[in-house]
């Protein structure tokens, strides 16, 4: 009697999975992108120009990782020259990283983003680009992890600006909603909460590759993680349309507010009525998961 040999999901390689996981993460960043790009809505997006713009870069920055993903799927290089493979992610972990930092900072803060910030993020961008080249070309472990040190000064700075810029924001609009009644600190919660993921995936997939240069399982976890991370980021994102008006008005009147001396008073208040009802509500990276939300 002869038996049929049923190849089960568990009896795959694991390269079988790391293949499938980069192609579907291409894909669907690519999808969540042109969702982005082409909304039939994004007209009435120009009466919140910051918001307007932000969607546009995150799906810039969509792009650029669906790219990154769909050349490791194409060339492999993880498996025969693992330099070029750190090397390209390093690249697209870096250029969309810092699109992330332009929309969602830009967002949050409506005096971040000008011409200085996007000048010095493109100078620093195009020397990086050019050491993650030159390490690939040259197949120096030197210069790659002089391109891992440039990747994590340059995106740790802009970690530390967008929790600055959050922390700042988040007790102003708390502050103004107690002068003036009003929901913008706690309706924007889930688009902060995004802005967590986005910061722990790209520093983590980083991480990984410099970890785990030759193995591909921790990619694969990554990247199905990551799929999970970028629909969010994309729901999150497109969810605030809805509250972009409210919010750019009160984060104009919450800033006046606050330059008046009442303002600057009451600040003092809310800010030492916050640390007495828990100290983790004044930790940025906290904050949004605690029941003051």
């Amino acid at each position: 009697m002869d038996y049929q040999i049923v190849q089960t999901p568990f009896a795959l390689p694991p390269e079988y999975f790391y293949s499938l996981s980069l192609i579907v993460g291409a894909v669907v960043n690519w999808v969540l992108a042109a969702m982005l790009f082409f909304d039939p809505d994004n007209f009435l997006y120009t009466e919140t120009p910051r918001y307007y713009r932000s969607r546009y870069l995150t799906a810039l920055s969509l792009m650029v990782f669906g790219i990154g993903f769909f050349l490791h799927w194409w060339f492999m290089p993880r498996f025969y020259n693992p330099i070029a493979a750190s090397a390209l992610s390093l690249g697209y972990f870096h250029i969309g990283g810092t699109l992330f930092s332009m929309s969602h900072t830009g967002l949050i803060d409506r005096h971040y983003l000008n011409l200085k910030v996007v000048v010095r993020d493109v100078v620093i961008l195009l020397l990086s680009v050019i050491v993650y080249a030159v390490s690939a070309l040259l197949q120096s472990h030197t210069l790659l992890y002089i391109g891992f040190g440039l990747f994590f000064l340059h995106i740790g700075f802009l970690t530390c600006k967008f929790y600055q810029s959050f922390h700042r924001i988040y007790l102003q609009l708390g502050n103004y909603a107690n002068y003036f009644v009003n929901d913008t600190d706690r309706d924007v919660r889930w688009l902060f909460f995004s802005c967590h993921l986005i910061i722990l995936f790209g520093i983590g997939g980083i991480a990984v590759t410099l970890l785990f240069p030759n193995d591909t399982v921790p990619f694969t976890i990554l990247m199905f993680v990551g799929v999970g991370i970028f629909g969010y980021i994309y729901k999150a994102l497109d969810g605030f349309s809805a509250l972009a008006y409210d919010s750019e008005v009160n984060l104009q009147k919450s800033e006046e507010y606050l330059h008046t001396e009442r303002g600057s008073r009451e600040m003092a208040i809310f800010k030492k009525k916050r640390l007495q009802i828990s100290w983790l509500t004044d930790i940025p990276m906290l904050s949004g998961f605690v029941k003051q939300w």
